[in-house]
């Protein structure tokens, strides 16, 4: 599986940005350098990797892990009727 920083990278690439771009456009920028250190980590919080996406213009989501999104999306409660 391919980690949240080369995801990013490799959209950040098809889509002809600079990681400059990204660094300057975020709500809070940084420099070039330290949006290349979180591209090679992948140290990116949730609320980064949305603003990255919305900049991108592409969908969150392909930046997430399935088996994630899967978890939360059947985290359904224990069914009462099986209790006791």
């Amino acid at each position: 599986m391919k980690y949240i920083g080369l995801l990013i990278r490799e959209q950040r690439v098809k889509c002809k940005l600079s990681k400059e771009y990204i660094a300057r456009s975020l709500t809070k920028p940084i420099s070039k350098q330290a949006f290349a250190k979180k591209e090679r980590t992948g140290n990116f919080s949730f609320e980064l990797v949305k603003e990255v996406a919305d900049i991108i213009g592409c969908d969150i989501n392909i930046f997430l892990p399935l088996k994630s999104t899967k978890r939360v999306r059947n985290n359904h409660p224990p069914d009462m009727r099986r209790i006791g």
